[in-house]
């Protein structure tokens, strides 16, 4: 009985991160999208005055930082729930630091 209800509560905990994460990359990369189309569109028509490029490189920077966040915030909800990524190239740099410190 104990079981099943831990179990329950490990998929209740699954589905919530899951559609956190849904609903963080939908409006995340919607954001990003339009950002970018706007930035795409002034470097289609041409970029005659400074505050046109001025305006596709704080788009290029917000494109940067709304791709950041998305990442960092479904890497939060992923480890919440015991499902972080690693990479096998930063498993093997973190093992690697953390064998060469000192033992305290």
């Amino acid at each position: 009985m104990k079981d099943q209800q831990s179990t329950q509560a490990a998929i209740s905990d699954l589905r919530e991160a899951i559609t956190n994460i849904d609903a963080l990359a939908q409006e995340g990369f919607s954001q990003v999208r339009a950002i970018a189309q706007l930035a795409k569109g002034f470097m289609e028509t041409g970029i005659e005055k400074k505050w046109q490029m001025d305006a596709v490189y704080y788009a290029l920077g917000a494109i940067c930082g709304k791709s950041e966040e998305i990442e960092t915030c479904i890497t939060s909800e992923a480890s919440q729930v015991g499902c972080e990524y690693i990479d096998e190239y930063t498993r093997t740099s973190m093992n690697k630091f953390i064998l060469n410190q000192p033992v305290v």
